[in-house]
């Protein structure tokens, strides 16, 4: 069949907003990563998570659900992971070669591979 539009549920405020990145969360609702946060879809709407809420930083370029159901957030402060309802972020600190993550993915072998400003990470988690 043809694509059809769904109806739209976004505030606003949040219409227009570039969206970077896209993953179903385990529960199968929405993720969407932007300049402005984490982009979550709930019931009636969507609900935007922010640094306040436990994120690396507002700026979200990449999410990734793996196969352990984690959700994985790649942006300007770093990695974040989102799993049962709590955000635990990563840095420099904590053994990533740099805080600006711009993409991420999983191998075959559950290995995160970042994309950041000065090359490739590889990751066991």
């Amino acid at each position: 069949g043809q694509p059809a539009a769904v109806p739209d549920t976004l505030p606003a405020g949040m219409r227009g907003l570039e969206v970077r990145s896209l993953a179903l969360a385990p529960d199968g609702r929405l993720l969407a990563a932007t300049r402005l946060g984490l982009l979550r879809e709930r019931t009636g709407g969507f609900e935007l998570l922010k640094r306040a809420d436990g994120l690396s930083d507002d700026d979200v370029y990449g999410v990734l659900r793996d196969r352990e159901g984690i959700v994985w957030l790649a942006g300007d402060g770093g990695l974040s992971s989102y799993s049962t309802g709590a955000l635990t972020g990563y840095t420099q600190r904590d053994g990533l070669m740099q805080d600006f993550v711009r993409a991420i993915n999983e191998d075959e072998r559950g290995h995160l591979w970042l994309g950041t400003r000065q090359g490739v990470q590889v990751l066991r988690v």
